[in-house]
């Protein structure tokens, strides 16, 4: 279905940052937000690195609040298809129409969020000159080649108790 997690409140609270995307869901919501939440994470991570401007860290924070808006709407939207899925469930002749149009609201209501936290993240991309492009660029390359690395040792991981061939 849809995937993202993290909290914003409705109260003007700086929504948290909870770090890199968990349990392969932003995979399942796509490539693009796959990416987004990586490149979230890790601005986030090499911030020192980049020597941010004040206006680069203005333009930071406000991509990073949108990115936690998308991941608070995402969950919140995947929490209400499941309740109406386990409502329909319980009824006798379930209504999949009614399921359906709840998808595509639920698909045009993430859209939305997405791609107003993808303008914030170009809008604080093109404020880097070309150094701290290239800066972010090795380090994201150099991090993205160990989570690599770590995936393929966890996918030839042998469970415990059976022999290696």
């Amino acid at each position: 279905m849809l995937a993202l997690s993290t909290s914003a409140s409705a109260h003007g609270e700086r929504p948290e940052f909870t770090g890199p995307p968990g349990h392969g869901d932003e995979l399942r919501a796509g490539f693009g937000q796959a990416f987004d939440a990586r490149v979230v994470y890790e601005v986030m991570r090499y911030r020192t690195e980049l020597r941010l401007t004040p206006q680069q860290e203005t333009l930071a924070r406000d991509a990073e609040d949108a990115w936690a808006i998308f991941r608070n709407r995402h969950i919140q939207t995947r929490t209400k298809m499941q309740a109406d899925l386990t409502a329909e469930r319980a009824k006798e002749v379930m209504d999949f129409e009614s399921l359906l149009r709840g998808v595509d609201a639920t698909r045009i209501e993430v859209q939305k969020a997405y791609e107003q936290s993808r303008d914030r993240w170009l809008a604080f991309y093109r404020s880097l000159s070309p150094d701290q492009k290239a800066t972010l660029s090795k380090l994201v390359r150099s991090r993205l080649a160990q989570i690599d690395a770590m995936r393929e040792r966890a996918i030839n991981r042998v469970p415990a108790g059976e022999a290696r061939p």
